[in-house]
């Protein structure tokens, strides 16, 4: 009996402005290792792997074409795209790669599902009786939402490998003993040969986050908040540069910085003591309050050269009301040791939350005064 084959697709996005800062479907590479593991063949069309130019840190300019605005944004003057492949060249991977048993999308930001929908239809057209399953964050933190658009397909919320297998499993007609398999997601790796490029690439020191910040969702996709030994880290990013020539590795933690003495900075130790010739790159934005000297000489002494720093608000009472994890002397302090260290500002960026609830227009305008007055 042939092994069934699964189909993963990574979606467009349809949005008014979209880069890749570094971008890979991490979610869906792990899962891609899971059923590897476990007996399938897995194929992947990345509609973001599209680009019109590159630059020597990584990122790059993803194609785009103009389409119609839903109604709700109709008002908004500015230019709604879909970005990545064109639609004539994905359709084209689809016919091209093996016929699929079954089809598996996920979808990152809960305002993206427009991408999915298109990556469903045309889908549909090629393979009217495949099955297909939606996961990821839009349908975890949107699960009605994402039935009831997505009415015709198998939603997946949460990020559990096992409950994947078990849908799919019961999708594609398989029966097995699900009593050994080990689901921790930490047991398998991305399963970055299904990308043609691999010069840039992510990886995860942990998933979750011990914070509960009013804004973010971190503790409901992960509840439990849990870190790899940093050894096992170095030993998959040694892989990454002599096996892939990877040039460019960005951290997606969101807590990168939890138990730094024991984590984070042994690693970037090892990365000086081995003099590794990569860039690293910090996109999820760093906790600034544990920033200390010695960290920040560390990251540069590393090469760590993206960094990006949550700050939120200069707002008191909307510091307070968020998280109380960041104050304004936290940020002045930051940006003096980074600047110290090595940093210029081109290395820099600073996250500041705009459009939440109640927030004015005078608040957005001060906190990014206040930033730019730290250089």
């Amino acid at each position: 009996m042939r092994p069934k084959n699964i189909l993963l697709i990574n979606p467009w996005i349809h949005d008014f402005a979209a880069y890749d800062y570094w971008i890979k479907p991490l979610g869906l590479l792990y899962l891609a290792d899971f059923l590897c593991h476990h007996g399938y063949q897995v194929n992947l069309l990345d509609c973001l792997n599209s680009y019109t130019k590159s630059n020597p840190d990584g990122t790059h300019r993803l194609r785009s074409e103009k389409i119609s605005k839903p109604n709700i944004l109709a008002s908004i003057p500015r230019h709604y795209k879909r970005y990545g492949l064109p639609v004539q060249e994905f359709t084209s991977q689809l016919h091209s790669l093996p016929k699929p048993d079954l089809i598996g999308l996920t979808c990152l930001m809960t305002y993206w599902y427009p991408g999915a929908l298109k990556a469903v239809k045309l889908c549909r057209q090629i393979y009217p009786d495949i099955p297909l399953v939606l996961g990821g964050i839009y349908p975890t933190l949107c699960p009605e939402h994402a039935k009831s658009t997505f009415a015709d397909l198998t939603v997946c919320p949460g990020s559990d490998l096992l409950t994947f297998l078990k849908v799919i499993d019961q999708l594609c007609q398989i029966k097995r003993d699900y009593t050994q398999i080990k689901p921790d997601l930490f047991n398998y790796r991305p399963a970055y040969d299904l990308l043609e490029d691999q010069s840039t690439l992510a990886i995860l020191t942990s998933v979750g986050c011990p914070g509960k910040c009013s804004y973010c969702a971190s503790h409901y996709l992960q509840p439990i908040f849990y870190q790899r030994h940093w050894t096992d880290v170095y030993a998959e990013i040694v892989s990454y540069i002599n096996k892939s020539q990877t040039q460019n590795i960005a951290f997606y933690d969101d807590a990168l910085l939890i138990n730094q003495q024991t984590h984070f900075k042994p690693l970037l130790k090892q990365i000086i003591r081995d003099k590794q010739k990569v860039q690293f790159h910090l996109p999820n934005g760093m906790h600034i309050a544990a920033l200390d000297q010695e960290l920040a000489e560390l990251m540069f002494q590393a090469n760590v050269r993206s960094l990006r720093l949550s700050f939120e608000s200069s707002d008191l009472a909307r510091q307070k009301q968020s998280s109380s994890k960041v104050n304004n002397q936290d940020l002045a302090k930051a940006a003096k040791l980074l600047k110290a260290a090595g940093f210029t500002n081109e290395d820099i960026e600073v996250y500041v939350l705009c459009g939440l609830p109640g927030q004015s227009l005078e608040e957005i305008k001060q906190s990014i005064d206040y930033v730019h007055s730290q250089g």
